[in-house]
């Protein structure tokens, strides 16, 4: 491990003690056990309304812990559906999916679709957004 790394490494564990860090993470478990199931091993029972809500920035209901992809949830349509099932059916290389996915689906982005990995495949993939972009910067550690 080189030193960037383990200077990040340090980092980031004072920043996880963080209270208000740690109820941010609080939040983003909530979401990932609301949609976790559909989002993986239930996508045949996906719907419009399950991705809708999702990307609905909403405390009561939907998702309470990614502020800002409530923007692109009007793109979200039958045909877009097929694409973003297709993008969490984990059976095929990421990039594949990924390509495939932003060459048919139009308003929705990186931090959306990274989002959706996450929830779906939590252990495997990371949210992509400006705050994660920055913070690998900011760490030392962006490829």
């Amino acid at each position: 491990m080189n030193k960037n790394h383990e200077n990040a490494i340090q980092k980031l564990s004072r920043l996880l003690q963080n209270p208000i860090v740690q109820e941010y993470n609080k939040h983003e478990d909530e979401v990932i056990k609301e949609f976790k199931e559909k989002f993986s091993s239930k996508l045949d029972d996906l719907t419009v309304e399950d991705v809708r809500r999702f990307l609905d920035f909403n405390g009561n209901n939907g998702n309470h812990h990614w502020n800002r992809i409530n923007r692109h949830k009007n793109a979200i349509n039958e045909s877009s559906l097929d694409a973003i099932k297709d993008l969490l059916r984990d059976d095929r290389p990421v990039s594949q999916r990924i390509n495939e996915f932003v060459r048919k689906v139009k308003g929705i982005g990186k931090a959306q679709y990274s989002a959706m990995l996450l929830v779906g495949y939590p252990e495997k993939y990371a949210v992509w957004n400006e705050i994660s972009e920055w913070s690998l910067k900011f760490l030392g550690i962006w490829l």
